[in-house]
Protein backbone atom coordinates (compact mmCIF):
# COMPACT_ATOMS: atom_id res chain seq x y z
CA UNK A 1 0.00 0.00 0.00
CA UNK A 2 2.51 2.34 0.72
CA UNK A 3 4.38 2.05 -2.56
CA UNK A 4 1.36 2.84 -4.17
CA UNK A 5 0.69 5.68 -1.84
CA UNK A 6 4.26 6.93 -3.00
CA UNK A 7 3.67 6.08 -6.24
CA UNK A 8 0.40 7.94 -7.69
CA UNK A 9 0.47 10.09 -4.71
CA UNK A 10 -3.27 8.77 -3.32
CA UNK A 11 -3.99 8.74 -0.21
CA UNK A 12 -4.73 5.43 1.33
CA UNK A 13 -8.57 5.93 1.43
CA UNK A 14 -8.74 7.08 -2.58
CA UNK A 15 -5.99 3.79 -2.93
CA UNK A 16 -9.02 1.45 -1.21
CA UNK A 17 -11.53 3.12 -2.95
CA UNK A 18 -9.84 2.70 -6.33
CA UNK A 19 -9.10 -1.19 -5.92
CA UNK A 20 -13.00 -1.94 -4.66
CA UNK A 21 -14.12 -0.47 -7.56
CA UNK A 22 -11.98 -2.44 -9.78
CA UNK A 23 -12.39 -5.72 -8.49
CA UNK A 24 -16.70 -5.07 -8.65
CA UNK A 25 -16.51 -2.91 -12.12
CA UNK A 26 -13.42 -3.56 -14.00
CA UNK A 27 -10.95 -0.92 -15.45
CA UNK A 28 -13.50 1.44 -16.85
CA UNK A 29 -14.62 1.88 -12.97
CA UNK A 30 -11.62 3.41 -12.24
CA UNK A 31 -11.20 6.17 -15.34
CA UNK A 32 -11.22 9.55 -14.59
CA UNK A 33 -14.97 10.70 -13.39
CA UNK A 34 -14.86 14.37 -13.97
CA UNK A 35 -17.17 15.51 -16.57
CA UNK A 36 -15.76 16.70 -19.94
CA UNK A 37 -16.15 20.83 -20.73
CA UNK A 38 -16.78 20.27 -23.92
CA UNK A 39 -17.07 23.76 -24.81
CA UNK A 40 -15.89 25.33 -28.05
CA UNK A 41 -13.17 27.55 -27.70
CA UNK A 42 -13.83 31.54 -27.91
CA UNK A 43 -12.35 32.41 -31.10
CA UNK A 44 -12.26 29.79 -33.96
CA UNK A 45 -8.56 29.16 -35.69
CA UNK A 46 -9.25 32.06 -37.86
CA UNK A 47 -9.67 34.42 -35.58
CA UNK A 48 -7.05 33.29 -33.28
CA UNK A 49 -4.37 34.18 -36.72
CA UNK A 50 -5.97 37.19 -36.99
CA UNK A 51 -5.45 38.40 -32.93
CA UNK A 52 -2.16 36.71 -33.28
CA UNK A 53 -1.23 38.95 -36.38
CA UNK A 54 -2.35 41.96 -34.94
CA UNK A 55 -0.61 41.51 -31.71
CA UNK A 56 2.65 40.94 -33.47
CA UNK A 57 2.03 43.95 -36.16
CA UNK A 58 0.38 46.48 -34.27
CA UNK A 59 0.77 48.12 -30.93
CA UNK A 60 -1.62 49.93 -28.23
CA UNK A 61 -1.40 53.22 -27.38
CA UNK A 62 0.93 52.34 -24.28
CA UNK A 63 3.07 50.48 -26.81
CA UNK A 64 2.47 46.81 -24.87
CA UNK A 65 -0.26 44.78 -25.22
CA UNK A 66 -1.92 43.75 -22.12
CA UNK A 67 -4.74 41.33 -20.91
CA UNK A 68 -7.66 44.15 -20.78
CA UNK A 69 -6.55 45.68 -24.56
CA UNK A 70 -6.74 42.12 -25.73
CA UNK A 71 -9.78 41.71 -24.47
CA UNK A 72 -10.87 44.68 -25.69
CA UNK A 73 -9.68 44.03 -28.95
CA UNK A 74 -11.64 40.84 -29.12
CA UNK A 75 -15.08 42.27 -28.17
CA UNK A 76 -14.33 45.30 -31.32
CA UNK A 77 -12.95 43.26 -34.27
CA UNK A 78 -15.34 39.88 -33.36
CA UNK A 79 -17.98 41.45 -31.44
CA UNK A 80 -17.28 38.73 -28.78
CA UNK A 81 -17.51 39.25 -24.90
CA UNK A 82 -14.40 37.65 -23.26
CA UNK A 83 -13.25 37.83 -19.71
CA UNK A 84 -9.74 39.54 -18.67
CA UNK A 85 -8.61 35.53 -17.73
CA UNK A 86 -9.45 34.32 -21.04
CA UNK A 87 -7.82 36.81 -23.21
CA UNK A 88 -4.65 36.60 -21.21
CA UNK A 89 -4.84 32.81 -21.77
CA UNK A 90 -4.93 33.46 -25.72
CA UNK A 91 -1.73 35.70 -25.14
CA UNK A 92 -0.15 32.92 -23.54
CA UNK A 93 -1.87 30.24 -25.95
CA UNK A 94 -0.58 32.00 -29.35
CA UNK A 95 3.31 32.47 -27.31
CA UNK A 96 3.03 36.06 -26.16
CA UNK A 97 3.11 36.91 -22.40
CA UNK A 98 1.73 40.22 -20.60
CA UNK A 99 4.38 42.77 -20.86
CA UNK A 100 4.53 46.07 -18.76
CA UNK A 101 7.15 48.92 -19.64
CA UNK A 102 9.79 48.88 -16.83
CA UNK A 103 8.74 52.53 -14.71
CA UNK A 104 10.67 55.66 -15.23
CA UNK A 105 11.56 57.96 -12.48
CA UNK A 106 9.93 61.33 -13.11
CA UNK A 107 14.12 62.84 -11.31
CA UNK A 108 16.16 60.81 -13.53
CA UNK A 109 19.59 61.85 -14.63
CA UNK A 110 19.78 62.92 -18.50
CA UNK A 111 22.41 60.96 -20.29
CA UNK A 112 24.60 63.80 -20.24
CA UNK A 113 24.37 64.56 -16.03
CA UNK A 114 24.94 60.83 -16.64
CA UNK A 115 27.89 61.13 -18.61
CA UNK A 116 29.42 64.09 -15.86
CA UNK A 117 28.28 62.08 -13.03
CA UNK A 118 30.95 58.83 -14.56
CA UNK A 119 33.84 61.47 -15.38
CA UNK A 120 33.70 62.66 -11.48
CA UNK A 121 32.96 59.11 -9.86
CA UNK A 122 35.53 56.58 -8.42
CA UNK A 123 38.42 56.44 -9.72
CA UNK A 124 40.14 59.58 -9.99
CA UNK A 125 42.43 61.28 -7.53
CA UNK A 126 39.86 64.10 -6.24
CA UNK A 127 37.17 61.31 -5.44
CA UNK A 128 38.99 57.84 -3.79
CA UNK A 129 41.01 60.48 -1.30
CA UNK A 130 44.15 58.71 -2.53
CA UNK A 131 47.15 59.95 -4.49
CA UNK A 132 47.34 57.08 -6.38
CA UNK A 133 43.73 56.94 -7.58
CA UNK A 134 43.11 53.48 -6.37
CA UNK A 135 39.66 52.86 -4.81
CA UNK A 136 39.46 52.24 -0.88
CA UNK A 137 37.00 50.51 0.81
CA UNK A 138 34.25 52.83 2.36
CA UNK A 139 35.05 51.06 5.44
CA UNK A 140 38.65 51.58 5.54
CA UNK A 141 40.09 54.71 7.46
CA UNK A 142 42.77 54.96 6.39
CA UNK A 143 44.42 54.40 9.94
CA UNK A 144 46.36 51.57 9.63
CA UNK A 145 45.03 47.87 10.24
CA UNK A 146 41.62 46.86 10.82
CA UNK A 147 40.13 45.31 14.03
CA UNK A 148 39.59 42.20 12.31
CA UNK A 149 43.49 42.46 10.78
CA UNK A 150 45.00 43.62 13.84
CA UNK A 151 43.19 40.30 15.80
CA UNK A 152 43.62 37.57 12.92
CA UNK A 153 47.23 38.43 13.15
CA UNK A 154 47.78 38.44 16.86
CA UNK A 155 49.81 35.15 18.10
CA UNK A 156 46.87 32.75 19.97
CA UNK A 157 48.65 32.63 23.29
CA UNK A 158 50.38 35.79 23.13
CA UNK A 159 48.39 37.63 25.81
CA UNK A 160 48.17 34.81 28.02
CA UNK A 161 51.04 33.83 28.84
CA UNK A 162 52.15 37.66 29.88
CA UNK A 163 49.05 37.65 32.03
CA UNK A 164 50.09 34.18 33.49
CA UNK A 165 53.89 35.23 34.48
Amino acid sequence: MRELMDGTGFSRPTISTLIRRYNAEGVDAVLDRRPFNGAAPALNEAQQQMLFLAIRDTLPDSGVWTSHKVQQYIQETFNIEVTDVCAWGYLRRLGFSVQMPRPKNAQAATPEEQGIFIKNSWGTPECSGSVSGKRRCPLDSGRGKSWSQAHLEAPVGASRTAANH
